[in-house]
């Protein structure tokens, strides 16, 4: 057997959502030849988004060892990192990353989320406008506004005070948001933030529900704005 179709067959069972079956092909694939590239990357992506993240770690530092210079691998780390709330760590991840790969938008506008968490908003809006250059179709319509008013908090010293928001609030939240990142972002924002908001979670959705379930997320707004 090859592992190249053992490994092709377990992303095919990813995409498929058949995780049991696809984690059976990664192993099998890695335990022909441990060393075949990025198959231990697509593997932590299974584990991770079947909540296994501890494993995933291992999975990617052990690709890692193999592969120092493999960046795929060196940015998935920075995102399990950060979805278990090592920032520093998924920081130092990213900016490898970057320093690797100058001109991965991806690269700079993950440094710039996790950045923008630590309120490092300053480098945050330095990595976002990077993103913005080297690839402006990454982001939806008008975000470099929304870049622009990081840098503009940052420099008046903005901060958000629940007890000045007397109007009713509903915050739609996707589980699978990895940039402001579920659950843990999403908790702050909940418990610390805007602790009185109406709050829905949308399962398996992303950062952009109006993207994702565009249809849901208008029903949720028009219901929740409506007299």
């Amino acid at each position: 057997s090859q592992p190249a179709f053992h490994a092709n067959l377990g992303e095919a069972y990813r995409h498929l959502e058949r995780a049991a079956e696809a984690e059976a092909s990664f192993r099998h694939a890695l335990k022909i030849e441990p060393r075949t590239p990025h198959v231990r990357t697509l593997l932590a992506m299974l584990l991770h988004k079947e909540r296994r993240s501890h494993e995933a770690v291992a999975e990617l530092n052990e690709e890692l060892r193999r592969h120092p210079e493999d960046s795929l691998a060196r940015g998935q780390l920075g995102i399990v990192l950060w979805d278990l709330g090592r920032l520093d760590d998924a920081e130092a991840c990213f900016r490898r990353v970057v320093r690797s790969e100058p001109r991965s938008a991806d690269a700079h506008y993950r440094l710039g989320g996790v950045l923008q968490q630590q309120e490092k908003r300053a480098e945050a809006a330095l990595s976002y406008r990077a993103a913005l250059e080297l690839d402006p179709f990454m982001f939806e319509p008008g975000v470099e506004h929304v870049i622009e008013l990081v840098a503009t908090a940052t420099d008046h010293g903005w901060t958000l005070d629940p007890e000045k928001i007397t109007c009713p609030v509903r915050i739609v939240w996707g589980t699978e948001d990895r940039i402001l990142t579920y659950p843990r972002t999403a908790a702050r924002f909940r418990n610390e933030w805007l602790p009185n908001a109406d709050w829905v979670e949308l399962e398996g959705v992303g950062h952009c529900p109006q993207l994702d379930v565009p249809t849901e997320t208008a029903q949720l707004i028009l219901g929740f704005t409506a007299p």
